[in-house]
């Protein structure tokens, strides 16, 4: 893939995030998956949205709930764990879940599900609780590795919580952090043990100097969303996170069905 390309994409995305806490990296995976095969996107996904998620919560450190982050973490290794049990033992469902197809749609359908799961008349518990954080860390967790981007599904657990929303980004951040190295470690063993597709794109674009401005782009964007989250006001945050997340939805679908 094309650096020149590829730096601005990163840059974009990841002022989206800083702002809204997700977004970003649904967008950033649409880039990589038309481009690159499922594995070496995954991966590469996952280690820009890592330094992403990192800076953001770096920046951001004294806001992260580290009781949430504990509980999340807790689930979300377990989930993981399990999912890459079955993938190995259960070649259907192996196959089901290494096809671009698959993660597409599954994005668009956790993106335009949101403003539904997110009704408090679901009573979806909500991060701040202790159940909330255990549940996300292993929904989302079992998620990540076949979605990539489960940015939109995470706000459900963050949208009615008692968080503000310098502490609803700063959290996310790292929790989203512990799962984009689960969804690294995962694919990187399914290429190692040949089970996943790979053009060693990842060993191109991950060399020093290539993802070196790669990282820039990426915390350059995250410092400049920042800099935006700080003029939003809380409803404003909700309001335009919704609508941004379902038209990411719909086109994520639209790749899904007419993908070949």
């Amino acid at each position: 893939m094309d650096l020149a390309f590829l730096l601005p994409w990163v840059l974009g995305t990841a002022a989206l995030s800083a702002v809204f806490g997700m977004a970003g990296g649904m967008v950033l995976l649409l880039v990589l998956t038309s481009r690159l095969p499922l594995a070496d996107a995954m991966v590469l996904h996952g280690a820009l949205q890592l330094v992403s998620n990192g800076s953001r919560m770096l920046i951001s450190a004294r806001h992260v709930r580290l009781d949430i982050v504990k509980r999340f973490a807790l689930a979300a290794v377990t989930a993981a764990l399990a999912c890459a049990g079955l993938v190995l033992l259960w070649p259907a469902f192996r196959s089901a879940l290494i096809d671009v197809r698959v993660v597409l749609i599954a994005t668009g359908v956790i993106a335009c599900a949101e403003p539904l799961l997110g009704s408090t008349r679901l009573r979806i518990p909500q991060a701040d609780t202790k159940l909330g954080a255990l549940t996300s860390g292993a929904v989302v967790s079992a998620l990540h590795l076949t979605a990539g981007a489960t940015g939109p599904l995470l706000d459900v657990f963050f949208v009615d919580s008692a968080l503000d929303r310098h502490a609803n980004v700063a959290t996310k951040a790292a929790v989203q952090s512990i799962g984009h190295t689960l969804k690294i470690g995962y694919f990187a063993l399914l290429a190692a043990l040949g089970l996943a597709g790979t053009q060693g794109a990842v060993l191109e674009l991950s060399s020093g100097p290539a993802f070196m401005l790669l990282a820039l782009a990426t915390v350059a964007g995250t410092w400049l969303g920042r800099q935006a989250l700080d003029r939003l006001t809380d409803t404003g945050f909700r309001r335009g996170t919704r609508a941004l997340v379902c038209t990411i939805g719909i086109v994520s679908l639209a790749r899904g069905f007419l993908a070949s």
